[in-house]
């Protein structure tokens, strides 16, 4: 179909049957999801961190850390290695558009008006579109719009905007533009809307059969403090999208704070591939005449039944250079029957204040339903700085993995088609209170959450694996009232007689609680206490699942020290080392360094304050296979003017135990000329089996702390034999 009247337009016409986008660029993923998607390179380069931030030296509270936890259902390993990357490239793909009967090609630079419904239509031959309907005519010149009518003029079916070409849509109606073609949109310049208002951009949504691009969209604001508006695309069948989106706030000034930035959400009800950068920034602020940052804003990808597909980078910030600022925008990932493959950057952390709270970092969430899910890009989540005293520094926010089956023609099962692999650096630490005065506290660290569930594929092995981590953190930030650590769980929950599953660690990993900023006499100070690590296999596996399954093994040191410089503590909790629990069901191997000394007190006051902190157990359990440790443990109990801080001691127990690691449980001193001071008690330590299976060559020490009252001795039993208090 031709449209005579279109020659009018200095705009050529042609109908594309198809078209060929290049993209030989090596994005490309290995098309199974196992081991072949570990490739060589990122050893030991990589970290995780949930620590909480600084707080300021004088009164300030540290931030407190938040956990790292994998939970896994179904058949396979759960692994965090220290050698191997993920490889998360994809090819670009090369796609046919269909641009329909009646094409609008853009070679030069066009408007499409807007023109209200009952109002003149433009002039013959040009595009327009009717109120917010988004259908875009050619006008057949003359008369009355009004919309859904053969008279308005013939139906655009699908646009291309040639190289160097920028296509700006207009509208009528207040404050959102519409773009609608049953067809394809295929964007090789630029598209934008009119900039109509002063203080924000119109927002830009597009109805499309695909969306084809190697060109921009270009919605960030334009002039002084002007918002950005958003970009939706929603495509009935894919997002094929290989150039930058921008939907930022602007710079503000002496008189205006910096604009906001607006959302970009890519829909398809198939696939979503993304090679730009997305980025939703907030503008900078104006700090001399404390003028505030704009705010960042939320990026969502979602495929519906379709590969998701990200190898650009990301950013949902607020602007900069700010005395008070908005949060940063959040990041969704979300695909259904298809894999989820990211080697994008994603920033969606705080910005730094000085005359307010640091900002808070926003969530990353990634969630992919039946295929494989395979992350390399840096995820960055930070709470930002502040230096105004009174204010806290920002809240990190929390990542969260979710990788389980989908149900395929009403199947009555849930299918799994893939592992998830994961490298890069996950950061969710919260920001420092770097006041010069008073009350500046660290803000806390966010959570980092990771789910695997195969259990209707009992007969698939599906492994998770994070390559490439040389440390995991998550310690309580220094301040006088120092934040706590917080725990690693690494959960192998396969269920079922034929699963198997180990759950293997080779990061090293600490754990540690905040220090004590400054040594003061005057009042209280409290270090901050550990988190506690777990490490488990499934519970219910026999014997007759081989012994080479549901087998825990730690390489890693392990490090969950109570903070420092408490003063005047009037409990062993406060700066307490907590547990260490391994446990395999079919065997436990451990040849990490394991360190877990509880914080002392630093009073001298001669009063019935000064705790010290109190050691919990180290427990590594095997109930059908062999314990096997070399690493040295040290657990020992803090230091205290008036009560040297207990021990809960060492137990390994398995149905053979082999130890070669030196082994200490001791309790904490106490200041044994002080009246009533009562020394840490002793651990126990403990090498047991049913069948006295058992060799040790380690040095076995678990001594009392002293006091007025010395703590009570600890026993110290292998196999079958007790010395000690037994």
């Amino acid at each position: 179909m031709q449209i005579k009247t279109f020659r009018k337009l200095a705009l050529p016409l042609s109908i594309l049957a198809a078209l060929s986008m290049s993209g030989c660029e090596s994005d490309s993923a290995d098309d199974d999801g196992d081991k072949p998607d570990d490739r060589a390179g990122g050893s030991g380069s990589y970290t995780i961190n949930t620590s909480g931030g600084q707080g300021q030296r004088d009164t300030g509270f540290g931030g407190y850390a938040d956990y790292f936890e994998i939970e896994k259902y179904g058949n396979g390993d759960l692994e965090v290695l220290s050698s191997g990357s993920a490889n998360a490239s994809f090819s670009k793909t090369t796609v046919a558009g269909n641009l329909g009967d009646v094409p609008l090609i853009i070679s030069s630079d066009t408007t499409i008006l807007g023109a209200a419904s009952g109002g003149a239509r433009p002039p013959a031959g040009m595009p327009y579109v009717i109120g917010n309907s988004g259908t875009v005519y050619i006008s057949p010149g003359g008369g009355t719009a009004i919309g859904n009518d053969p008279a308005d003029g013939d139906v655009v079916t699908g646009i291309e905007i040639q190289a160097g070409a920028t296509l700006t849509v207009d509208s009528d109606s207040c404050c959102t533009t519409y773009l609608s073609v049953d067809n394809d949109i295929i964007n090789r310049g630029t598209i934008t809307t009119v900039d109509k208002e002063e203080s924000y951009r119109y927002d830009l949504y597009i109805n499309v059969g695909s969306y084809f691009a190697s060109g921009t969209i270009e919605q960030q604001g334009l002039q002084i403090a002007q918002d950005g508006g958003y970009v939706y695309i929603d495509a009935d069948y894919s997002i094929v999208n290989h150039g930058d989106i921008n939907t930022s706030g602007f710079t503000g000034d002496m008189n205006n704070d910096g604009g906001d930035a607006d959302y970009i959400y890519l829909y398809a009800n198939r696939r979503v591939e993304n090679t730009g950068n997305l980025t939703a920034v907030g503008g900078d602020g104006y700090p001399e005449d404390f003028y505030n940052s704009g705010q960042g804003e939320y990026v969502e990808l979602y495929a519906n039944w379709g590969d998701l597909l990200n190898s650009g980078d990301i950013k949902t910030s607020n602007g900069d250079n700010s005395p008070y600022s908005e949060n940063a925008g959040y990041v969704y990932f979300y695909a259904y029957g298809g894999d989820l493959i990211n080697s994008g950057n994603i920033d969606t952390s705080g910005t730094d204040s000085i005359g307010d709270d640091g900002t808070y970092g926003n969530d990353i969430y990634m969630e992919g339903n039946g295929g494989k899910f395979i992350n390399s890009g840096d995820l960055i989540t930070r709470g930002g700085h502040t230096t105004d005293s009174g204010s806290n520094g920002g809240y990190g926010g929390d990542i969260d993995f979710y990788h389980q089956g989908y149900q395929y023609n009403n199947a009555n099962d849930d299918q799994l088609d893939g592992d998830m692999i994961i490298s890069g650096n996950l950061d969710t630490r919260g920001g420092d209170g770097n006041a010069p005065e008073l009350n500046a506290d660290g803000g806390y660290g966010g959570s980092i959450y990771v789910y695997q569930d195969s259990n209707d594929q009992p007969d698939i092995e599906r492994r998770v694996a994070f390559l490439g981590y040389s440390a995991i953190t998550a310690k309580g930030g220094d301040g006088n009232h120092a934040g706590d650590g917080d725990y690693v769980g690494l959960y192998n929950y396969s269920s079922g007689n034929s699963y198997k599953g180990n759950v293997t660690n080779e990061a090293d990993i600490d754990l540690s609680g905040g220090n004590v900023s400054i040594l003061a006499t005057s009042s209280q100070f409290d270090a901050g206490y550990s988190g506690y690590f777990n490490m488990e296999t499934a519970y219910n596996k026999g014997v007759s699942d081989g012994l080479d399954s549901h087998v825990a093994k730690n390489t890693g040191d392990l490090t969950l020290n109570g903070g420092t410089g408490s003063i005047n503590l009037t409990s062993n909790t406060t700066a307490r080392s907590r547990y260490v629990y391994i446990w395999g069901y079919n065997g436990v191997s451990n040849t990490g360094t394991i360190t877990k000394i509880a914080g002392s007190d630093s009073s001298n006051n001669g009063g019935t304050s000064g705790y010290g902190g109190y050691s919990q157990s180290v427990e590594l359990y095997s109930d059908h296979g062999e314990v096997s440790n070399t690493g040295d443990i040290t657990s020992t109990g803090g230091d205290g003017e008036y009560r040297g801080g207990y021990n809960d001691g060492v137990y390994l127990y398995g149905q053979s135990v082999t130890n070669s690691g030196d082994i200490i449980a001791t309790g904490g001193n106490a200041d044994a000329t002080l009246t009533s001071s009562i020394g840490g008690y002793a651990g126990d330590i403990e090498i047991s089996s049913p069948h006295a299976d058992i060799t040790n060559t380690g040095t076995l020490s678990n001594t009392t702390g002293t006091g007025e009252t010395a703590g009570t001795e600890g026993r110290i039993v292998v196999g079958d034999f007790c010395t000690g208090n037994c």
